[in-house]
């Protein structure tokens, strides 16, 4: 099969422009697809054929002869009709392993094969789910986002686009015949209006409670977790700088929350890298909005977000600990055992408990206020009391932290060779720890973590206090 992402095609099981009413996928023929999607075409096939057979598509399309709609294999250049009704859901997934998935898609009607570029390694899969009946694209289109965001975080997303495409049958490299692989779950058909309307789940019994939907598999970053991928190997050899600007280049193409679950997997990688290399704190890197005020039909993703957040942050503390460091509940000691491998499946139960930042840090982790401090999702009511103290402008017109930064604006603007951004990063550091006990060994270390950059000596702290202090005098 022609697997390349430019030519990558989707299940088009259509309906003739010319009318004949949409056949209820319980009538169509479910060993018949499950033949065809458990043969490889090994190599890349001819354009318009397959193994020399020019009359495949038209066999297909025989069967459904008489009520309008037909399972169409072929390539752009066959096109005759446009896509009208859809009745499966095709997902193009990578980096999760078979047993994931068949742990995800428990009681769902599935059909699944690995794509082109399979690898155990960098496993990549297509998976066939149908519609108890024929929905239009725009409704297949939004459950392709929901059934990615709900039961494939961590998973990469191959087919972007929209649904309704065109495309040939499985295919593999000549030359990995042993990894190719397929597999038929039995199951219920997936009724998708009641699952977009939020009364049913993917394998079509009563909807309970969204929030285990949203929440995380325990194997749900499987990248991130094999530090041997191909993905964790690609990274490691990229530089601090290289590195970080692919985090800002993905978090900068992020337009709506809808578009989180399709980048998830590649965050994660980058995230955790980072993580591993210790010099940019997760407090300190891009990252997507949450409103305080979140959508309901939006409510999923978002907690999926910050779901993953938490996870992140956790296995910085890991990466970063020297030591064993105690935890209020021993439930989550692990977490904070650098001992031990990092235990990613302990991590995501973790995040998807309804627990407040403050609680997960002050109350659970006992984390310090340095610690805290490079958080994303963390953060310590009395450091989150300091920083909006800091930030609060409602008594003099202008907050202490805007204060302080004027003040450097204006300092730097009368010494070219001030390091601006150092004394900004000290000014942020300070006030976050303002009220705690805190040394300047941990702000200079602080400092660094905020620019990804080596921590400044203690004497450096110090002498740069000295002189933020008499720039603020001096400006204010």
């Amino acid at each position: 099969m022609d697997i390349e992402l430019r030519n990558s095609k989707t299940i088009g099981l259509r309906t003739r422009k010319t009318g004949g009413a949409p056949k209820q996928m319980s009538n169509a023929p479910w060993e018949r697809l499950t033949g065809i999607f458990s043969k490889c075409h090994w190599g890349y096939p001819p354009a318009k054929t397959i193994d020399g057979d020019e009359g495949y598509s038209q066999e297909l399309e025989d069967e459904y002869t008489g009520d309008g709609t037909w399972i169409q294999m072929a390539t752009g250049s066959d096109l005759d009709a446009d896509a009208i009704h859809i009745h499966a859901l095709l997902v193009e997934v990578g980096n999760l392993t078979r047993e994931n998935l068949l742990s995800r898609l428990e009681g769902i009607a599935t059909l699944g094969h690995t794509l082109y570029q399979h690898h155990p390694n960098a496993p990549s899969w297509r998976l066939v789910i149908p519609f108890r009946k024929p929905v239009a694209i725009a409704t297949a289109d939004a459950a392709y986002r929901k059934f990615f965001a709900e039961m494939m975080p961590g998973g990469v997303v191959y087919n972007e686009d929209k649904q309704g495409r065109w495309f040939l049958r499985p295919g593999c490299r000549d030359d990995q015949r042993e990894f190719f692989d397929h597999f038929k779950l039995e199951g219920n058909f997936v009724d998708i209006e009641a699952v977009l309307a939020g009364t049913k789940n993917w394998d079509s019994s009563p909807t309970t409670s969204s929030a285990a939907a949203a929440s995380f598999t325990p194997d749900a970053i499987t990248p991130a977790s094999a530090p041997h991928s191909a993905a964790s190997t690609r990274l490691a050899s990229i530089g601090d700088t290289d590195l970080r600007a692919e985090l800002e280049n993905i978090y900068a193409s992020l337009t709506a929350p809808e578009d989180f679950p399709v980048v998830s997997a590649q965050l994660f990688e980058l995230e955790f890298e980072l993580n591993r290399r210790g010099k940019w704190a997760p407090y300190f890197r891009p990252s997507f909005p949450i409103p305080y005020h979140v959508p309901a039909h939006l409510s999923d993703i978002y907690k999926s977000i910050q779901q993953a957040r938490v996870v992140i942050d956790c296995h910085w503390l890991h990466s970063q600990l020297k030591k064993f460091q105690a935890t209020k509940e021993p439930k989550w000691q692990a977490l904070l055992n650098p001992a031990i491998p990092f235990p990613l499946a302990l991590a995501q139960d973790f995040a998807a408990r309804a627990i407040k930042g403050a609680e997960r840090s002050d109350e659970i982790l006992c984390l310090t206020p340095f610690q805290q401090t490079q958080l994303r999702a963390m953060l310590g009511k009395r450091l989150n009391e300091a920083r909006k103290k800091a930030e609060d402008a409602k008594q003099t017109g202008i907050s202490p932290l805007g204060k302080t930064l004027r003040a450097i604006n204006q300092w730097s603007a009368t010494d070219p060779r001030l390091h601006t951004t150092k004394y900004v990063a000290l000014a942020r550091a300070m006030a976050m720890l303002e009220g705690t006990t805190h040394t300047n060994t941990e702000l200079g270390a602080l400092i660094g973590l905020t620019l990804g950059v080596v921590p400044l000596r203690e004497n450096q702290v110090r002498d740069m206090k000295k002189r933020l202090t008499e720039a603020v005098k001096r400006y204010s």
